[in-house]
C-alpha cells in the first residue's frame, strides 16, 4: 500500500488568473480534484494527503465536501520542497508518491508501475519522458547535449518515507528542483525510470490550459446547432431602401411596419431558429406600435441577447440577399462591417451573396427583396 501526496500551495503566479490555478474549473471539476479523483480509484492508495497553501485551505475544505473522496489536508511551506516535506511527514505508509495538482492527466496504469517499481526494487522512482528534441545548453559556450540520455521528469515520484524526510532535513539549505535530488546527492544512487504512458503535461501558462480544456470539455461539452431564416418585402416609393443596416441609392424602398430591412430580419429568424426561439413576428408583431418604423438594428441587438443568454456564440454565417435590382455588389463590404458590429464577429465568418432572379416572379419584376440567411453557431 501507498499514501498520495497532492502539492498545491503554490499561487499560480504565471497564468496570471489572481488566484491558486489549482482551483480553475476544468471539464467540471476543479484542477486539483482530477488527480484527487485518480488516485481515489486506485485500491493500493489509501491514504490521499493534499498540501495547500493556508490561504486557499478553507475554499479547499469546501470544495472536497462536493465530492465523495477522502482527503487530509495539510497546510504547505513556503517552498515546493518544504511543501511535500510537510505532506510526507504526514504519511503513514512506507511508500509515498509525491504529485502536482497541476498535472491532470496522470493516468492509473502509471501510478501502479510507478509503485510497483519502488516495492520491489526498494528504491526511489520517478514518471519521466524521453526528450525528442535536439537540447543545447548555451553559457560562454555552446554544448548540444545527448538526447539519449536525457529525461523529462514529471510526477508523481515515489519515495521511501523515512529515508526521504532524513534526506530533505539534510538538505534544508539547498533549494531542490525535483524529489528526486534528495536521493541523489545524500546516498549518489540513481532513480528508476517509467516511462510516462501518454502526455503527463504540467499546466504551467496560457497555452497549456487551453490544451487542457481542450482535452477535457472540448469534445465533451462543444454543441452545434444550424439556422435557417427567410424574409421577403415588398418594395414601394416614399420609402428608404434599407438593407443590412446600409441605405441603399434606389427609388424605392422596403414596405414593412418597421424599416423592413430584409436582410437583418432573415438573419435574426436564422438565429432565433438555432437557439429555438421562435421567429420575428413572435418577438416583434407588427400590430405593436412601439415597433413602427423602428431600425432593424435594434431589433437585432435584443435578438442578440437571447443568443448570448444562452451562451452560444456565433461559428459563421452565409446570406443570401434575392434582389432583382438595384446592384448591391459596392454595399456588400459596408453590409459586413454592420454585421461585425452586430455579431462580433470576425468578418471572414461572415459571407453576403447577391442574386437577381431573372426577371421571373414578383422579385425578378422588381416588385421585391427577398433573403435566405443560414447560421452556425456553438457552445
Amino acid at each position: 500500500m501507498f499514501d498520495c501526496v497532492i502539492v498545491m500551495a503554490g499561487k499560480g503566479e504565471r497564468l496570471e488568473l489572481g488566484y491558486n490555478k489549482a482551483l480553475l474549473n476544468i471539464g467540471g471539476m476543479e484542477l486539483f480534484m482530477h488527480s484527487v479523483k485518480t488516485f481515489s480509484e486506485i485500491d493500493e492508495c489509501q491514504k490521499i494527503i493534499l498540501v495547500v497553501n493556508i490561504n486557499d485551505a478553507g475554499i479547499v475544505k469546501d470544495i472536497i465536501k462536493k465530492y465523495p473522496y477522502k482527503v487530509e489536508i495539510v497546510i504547505g511551506g513556503a517552498r515546493r520542497q518544504d511543501s511535500a516535506l510537510e505532506g510526507v511527514a504526514c504519511a503513514t505508509a512506507d511508500i509515498v508518491l509525491i504529485h502536482d495538482a497541476a498535472r491532470p492527466f496522470i493516468l492509473k496504469e502509471d501510478i501502479l508501475k510507478l509503485y510497483e517499481a519502488v516495492l520491489t526494487n526498494k528504491t526511489w522512482a520517478t514518471i519521466a519522458s524521453k526528450v525528442s528534441d535536439t537540447i543545447k545548453e548555451i553559457d560562454e559556450a555552446v554544448k548540444t547535449l545527448d538526447r539519449n540520455c536525457l529525461y523529462a521528469i514529471s510526477t508523481p515520484q515515489a519515495v521511501i518515507k523515512d529515508e526521504y524526510v532524513s534526506y530533505v532535513n539534510e538538505l534544508v539549505h539547498t533549494n531542490l528542483l525535483d524529489d528526486m535530488q534528495p536521493l541523489e546527492l545524500i546516498k549518489g544512487k540513481k532513480p528508476q525510470i517509467i516511462i510516462a504512458s501518454n502526455n503527463n503535461l504540467k499546466i504551467t501558462n496560457n497555452s497549456d490550459l487551453e490544451y487542457a480544456k481542450y482535452i477535457l470539455e472540448g469534445n465533451k461539452k462543444m454543441e452545434y446547432r444550424s439556422g435557417f431564416g427567410y424574409d421577403i418585402h415588398r418594395l414601394g416609393k416614399n420609402r428608404k431602401l434599407i438593407l443590412c443596416g446600409v441605405e441603399i441609392e434606389s427609388e424605392v424602398g422596403l414596405i414593412g411596419h418597421s424599416d423592413a430591412d430584409v436582410v437583418l430580419h432573415a438573419i435574426m429568424n436564422s438565429l432565433l431558429g438555432a437557439v429555438g426561439k421562435g421567429d420575428i413576428g413572435e418577438h416583434f408583431p407588427d400590430t405593436d406600435p412601439k415597433y413602427k418604423d423602428i431600425d432593424s438594428k435594434i431589433l437585432f441587438k435584443e435578438v442578440m441577447n437571447i443568443l448570448t443568454s444562452e451562451g452560444y456564440k456565433i461559428a459563421n454565417i452565409d446570406i443570401s440577399i434575392i434582389c432583382q435590382r438595384p446592384k448591391l455588389l459596392k454595399y456588400k463590404e459596408d453590409m459586413k462591417k454592420v454585421l461585425v458590429d452586430l455579431l462580433k464577429i470576425e468578418a471572414n465568418k461572415i459571407n453576403i451573396k447577391a442574386n437577381t432572379n431573372e426577371g421571373m416572379d414578383a422579385i425578378g419584376k422588381g416588385l421585391a427583396i427577398a433573403c435566405y440567411s443560414n447560421v452556425l453557431i456553438y457552445k
